[in-house]
This record gives C-alpha cells, structure tokens and sequence, in this order.
C-alpha cells in the first residue's frame, strides 16, 4: 500500500479508500439484529481484508441505508490501536438544521465510534444543494450545518470536514475557494477530466483530493467495449483507469466499491504494476487517443469542450457539454450502455445530472449561444444525433433513483 497527505487534514491517507456503498445489504435504514449473518460476515471479511491490506481510509454515508450501521457492527470491535490508525468518512446531505443534527445523531449512533475523522458535507451539486433547494450560502449561517459540524469539531466528535460533489469546475472551484473545507470528494477519471482545473485548485488550497467512482461513473469499467478491451490488453480498463488517476500528482485517495473481498483484493494487486505504471499508462493512452482521433478526427477530440455555454446560459438548460462528452464517448470508443444510462440522467435527476437532453421535438436556436465554440455550426447536428442515438425509452420512464447506482 502507499500512502499521500490528505491535504491540510495532515493524514497520511492510503491511496485506495474502501467505499461501502455496496456493502449495505438494502437502502433502508434496518437495526444489526436484522441484516442476514452472512451479509454482515461479508462485511467484516471486507473490512478486516482492508485493514490487512494497509488500506486506512474507510468511506460511508448517512444516504447508504444499512451500511452505516453493518460498519458499526465491525468498528465496535476494534481495539484502540486499530481504531487510531483507521480514517473513517461519512457524509450527510445539506438540509435544514433540525434535520441535520438529527442524521448526524443518527450517523454517530450507527457507526459507534468515538470519534468521526472525515465528515463530508454531502452532495453539493449547484447553486442549490439539495433537494429543498438550500442555498450554499446558508451553510454558514448560525444554525447552519456547518456551524453544527464546526461545534462537533470543537466538542472533538469530528475531526476534519468537507464536502462531496458530483459537479464540474463551475461549481466546484467557488466552493474550494471559500476556506470552509479541508478536502473534497469529487469525480475525476480518464474520459472526465473536465474536473483537472478542479483538482488542481484543491491542491492550491493545501485541500486533501478524494476520486470517487472510478467504475461506475468513470464508463462502467468493469463491462468497457469491445474496444478498450482490446487496447488496455494485457491489463484491464479498470486497472489502466486506477494507474492513470494515482499517477495525478494531485490525486490523494481513489475510492473503490467492494462488494466481496475478492473486489478489495484485485484493486490492491493493481498497486503492484506501480513500478511500471507509467508505461503502461502511455502506451494504453496513445493506442486509445489513436482510435478515437480516427472515428471523429484530432480537431474535435481536442477541442470539442472549448468555447461550451453553461447550462443555466443555454435555452431550455440544455447541457451541451455532458451531451457531447456522451456522443464522443458512443462514436469515438463505442460506450453505448454507460452512454444511454448517462443520457438517461439528464432532465430525471435532478441536481446529480442537472439539465435537459435536446429531443428530436425540440428546435432551440443554439448558435448565437455556441458563438464561443469553433464546432458552433454543426453541434445542433451532433446533439440531434446524439438523441437518436442514446435515448432509451425503457431508461426513461421517469425520474430515476441514483440509489441503484452500485459503485
């Protein structure tokens, strides 16, 4: 295992962070004395095989149903020394304080520890944090949730605090910029590096940088095409994926979602390539830039993001940006399941995925708006296209639940 400082927090925090969200044995919060033997034994195996491993960052959430609570049925029996060189990460989504304090309580209650290392703020995706619409800004009020965490700070309950994000640099860098936090947790992998000015900017902020989802989100990696099968041989994608993110010098911690210890382990042999990682990096990259600058052309795979309107300066909302990402990733690499799952997001999830997919109903006068894009006369095609070819009725059927999401 190797280990990098977690930013201001000062830890010395393992390159691979044991995420939990797939351990829980179901979304609802459900007492230890229920959840079956031998999905609880699961977990323990999990945790007590990361904890073998050199693994001290463990990552959970007050969102993540039973996992809290099936964590607390292991961390009780930790012994001190243990316990002290184990990070322990939950989060809790902005709401209004009476609600926080109370998931707070609960997350404590749950986790039965002493102390909590890492509290995330959780889900801070745009202007407006969650689903009540709370504004950023409120946090710092008096009877904010970030006063609440700062008491628990004080009262030696918490011992760091940040926040977790699903957004772009647009909404990411603000926040990195108000000195509230002292990490973030936010996406970033090899076919979204749109958050590169993020994270560069979190370590301008001495801020600890945590990847999450570097499966699920980063292309279903664990099913890639055809393609990318062939190109990352003899290694996987998922394995090219984790060397290309710990190779980012501004890149602490990259998460992984176990759902069996054998998961845990492949993720840590990966770690055993590090000599070689650079090479195999490279040699992966070009081959992968190769084939998708001979389907769409070098001009557009390296300047297509160039120039983009906002979503909120766009009519109808209309995110250009995540469209085109979507059809560059279908035509350049043949991502077509994680592409129409991505698609699907747009306009049924709200603040994770915010804005709207131009349907082939619809006639938005873009140009005026993509003035700042040298493609500015043949987007409108793309994202008619696009369209046609990502939208998936049986995906759209209505809003949709990020809790199936298993990474």
């Amino acid at each position: 295992m190797m280990y990098r400082r977690f930013g201001r927090t000062n830890a010395d925090i393992s390159v691979l962070t044991c995420g939990t969200m797939r351990l829980q044995y179901q979304w609802q919060d459900m007492k230890l004395s229920d959840v079956p033997r031998d999905c609880q034994k699961n977990v323990e195996n999990i945790i007590e095989l990361a904890i073998d491993k050199g693994i001290n960052h463990i990552e959970t959430a007050r969102g993540y149903g039973s996992s809290e609570v099936q964590l607390g049925g292991v961390f009780k029996n930790l012994d001190r020394k243990t316990r002290s060189k184990l990070y322990i990460q939950t989060k809790v989504i902005a709401a209004p304080l009476a609600d926080v304090e109370q998931k707070l309580e609960t997350s404590w209650d749950n986790l039965q520890l002493d102390y909590i290392d890492f509290l995330s703020i959780h889900c801070l995706n745009n202007e407006r944090t969650s689903d009540n619409e709370l504004d950023t800004e409120s946090m710092l009020a008096p009877n904010g949730i970030l006063a609440k965490a700062r008491q628990w700070q004080k009262e030696g309950r918490v011992r760091h605090i940040g926040f977790s994000t699903h957004a772009g640099p647009n909404i990411v860098i603000p926040l990195l910029k108000t000195g509230w936090f002292s990490y973030v947790n936010l996406l970033w992998s090899y076919i979204y590096q749109y958050n590169t000015p993020s994270i560069v900017e979190a370590k301008k902020q001495d801020m600890g940088v945590f990847i999450i989802s570097p499966i699920a989100r980063s292309g279903l990696l664990n099913r890639p095409p055809r393609i990318w099968q062939e190109l990352c041989k003899p290694y996987t994608a998922m394995q090219f994926n984790v060397l290309f993110s710990l190779l980012c010098e501004n890149v602490d911690t990259l998460s992984i979602g176990p759902a069996v210890p054998s998961e845990l382990e492949y993720h840590v042999n990966t770690l055993s390539l590090w000599d070689k990682a650079k090479d195999i990096v490279n040699t992966i990259h070009e081959a992968l830039y190769s084939e998708i600058c001979s389907r769409l052309g070098k001009e557009w795979v390296d300047h297509w993001q160039e120039g983009l309107p906002s979503v909120a300066t766009t009519p109808k909302r209309i995110n250009i940006h995540e469209i085109l990402r979507l059809w560059t990733l279908c035509k350049g690499w043949d991502f077509e399941e994680f592409t129409k799952e991505r698609y699907s997001f747009l306009t049924n999830s709200q603040h994770f995925f915010p804005g709207n997919a131009l349907t082939s109903e619809e006639e938005a006068d873009l140009i005026q708006t993509l003035k700042g894009s040298r493609f500015a006369d043949t987007i409108p095609t793309i994202l008619k296209e696009a369209h046609s070819m990502l939208f998936d009725a049986n995906l759209n059927s209505g809003p949709l639940s990020l809790k199936s999401e298993k990474d």
